[in-house]
């Protein structure tokens, strides 16, 4: 995978603004998931508190499948609120809605996500 990002920080460090291109040629066996993928991402960060952020993204991505010409174009839309506890461990809680269009009627959905985690980093 290869790209490009670029973060501003503005509001003194406390707003974050993220945009980001991505491309990605992925190999499988057997070869039903072979495929090359565009990936443009769009987050915008906001320090809320000293320890709590939230934040609002947008991805867009659209994947060629070369082995049955499959064309997928996934768009993404979500919120997260991160608490960070110590330097090491976070707790997220998201909801995200992800619309994939293809042109195989079987790999067409549209969902809705929310959860929570707790990372620990070391």
């Amino acid at each position: 995978m290869a790209g490009v990002d670029q973060t501003l920080s503005i509001n003194r460090g406390k707003t974050l603004v993220l945009l980001s291109y991505s491309f990605g040629d992925y190999f499988s066996t057997p070869d039903i998931d072979t495929r090359q993928s565009h990936t443009v991402t769009a987050a915008l960060t906001q320090q809320i508190r000293p320890s709590l952020y939230a934040q609002l993204y947008w991805q867009l991505e659209y994947s060629r499948y070369t082995t049955f010409g499959r064309d997928e174009l996934r768009d993404v839309v979500g919120v997260s609120f991160i608490h960070q506890f110590n330097p090491q461990t976070y707790l997220s809680v998201f909801f995200n809605y992800v619309d994939n269009a293809s042109n195989n009627s079987l790999a067409k959905y549209t969902t809705m996500n929310i959860g929570a985690s707790l990372q620990y980093q070391f």
